[in-house]
């Protein structure tokens, strides 16, 4: 008797795992034969399910971005003052830290390979844009949530430039003053 796959959920597993490794090698350290052999796949069958490594970097894209909002909502109801809130944001924001560097290595590479496509028209930055977007959101309300998420993006980026000197603390006690006045 054959085997019964889920094609669906098989997908979803081949795209999990692939984010991890376009996490780690980045986009163009990545062929589908080496993403295969990572994958302990054939390269028919990783092609069987994905027809080109730019379909399999939109399902990873999903995937890791779903993963990712996820992270940064644990322990998040709307309920929730906004004191216990940002609390609640600084410490997962603080957490996804480390995933956050591997991140912006993955995008600079990917956003290099893809020169053709402005930034503002590109799928996977258009989904993850949107999911991070209402992540702030549903934190701080639509008015304060892009100037949030900046300012918690650049703080990351600029303690990955200045090797963690830079106090995240600050930005705390910083959103503390300006949103619970």
């Amino acid at each position: 008797m054959p085997k019964i796959v889920d094609r669906q959920r098989q997908k979803q597993i081949i795209a999990d795992q692939a984010a991890a490794l376009f996490s780690e090698y980045g986009y163009s350290g990545l062929s589908m034969r080496e993403i295969a052999k990572h994958l302990t796949l054939s390269k028919s069958a990783l092609y069987h399910y994905f027809p080109s490594k730019q379909a399999l970097f939109d399902a990873a894209t999903i995937q890791a971005i779903a993963g990712q909002t996820e992270k940064i909502k644990t322990g998040f109801d709307a309920h929730l003052s906004m004191e216990v809130k940002l609390k609640i944001l600084h410490q997962n924001m603080c957490k996804m830290e480390a995933e956050f560097a591997k991140e912006i290595v993955l995008l600079i590479d990917y956003l290099r390979l893809n020169k053709a496509m402005p930034t503002n028209t590109d799928p996977n930055i258009q989904f993850a844009s949107q999911q991070f977007e209402q992540t702030f959101t549903d934190f701080v309300g639509e008015d304060n949530a892009y100037p949030v998420q900046c300012l918690y993006y650049g703080a990351m980026l600029q303690r990955m430039l200045d090797g963690k000197a830079s106090d995240m603390e600050k930005i705390h006690r910083w959103l503390n003053d300006k949103l619970l006045v």
